[in-house]
């Protein structure tokens, strides 16, 4: 009886070992730090929010922008970075307390802004213009 004792202890290390494995960042693919500043018409966008979505599939990379529109992408809870690779880039306002959508659609829900990710650190500082700058331009 020892010896099948000892062997069901053996086998539930082995098991504990290969579940913790899995759930390691070494599953992770190549990832690249990402920073950067978002302005809107030419002033920090605070509380929004950025996403990075590679194009070849895969985990979306996201951060919160802070009030000066600083951000630093997280890959996930324990891993920051975006997976190394060409991005849609998608920057959104939605769902701040008491306010609606700041940031034009063409840069989120229909995207025009693509960059690529590269091993290392990366810097991806986006200047957008809203509304409210296209109409001060036509006036001038």
């Amino acid at each position: 009886m020892h010896s099948i004792a000892s062997r069901l202890g053996i086998f539930g290390v082995v098991v504990h070992f290969v579940f913790l494995s899995g759930c390691s960042s070494s599953d992770s693919p190549p990832l690249g730090r990402v920073t950067g500043v978002v302005t809107l018409n030419g002033k920090p966008l605070a509380n929004g929010k950025i996403s990075f979505v590679p194009n070849s599939g895969g985990r979306t990379s996201t951060a919160d922008l802070d009030d000066n529109g600083n951000y630093k992408l997280i890959y996930s809870l324990d891993e920051l970075g975006a997976k190394v690779d060409d991005h849609t880039v998608k920057i959104s306002t939605e769902g701040e307390f008491g306010g609606g959508e700041r940031v034009p659609t063409k840069y989120n829900v229909e995207s025009e802004l693509k960059v690529t990710v590269k091993s290392g650190s990366n810097v991806h500082n986006f200047d957008l213009v809203g509304e409210a700058e296209k109409k001060s331009k036509k006036a001038k």
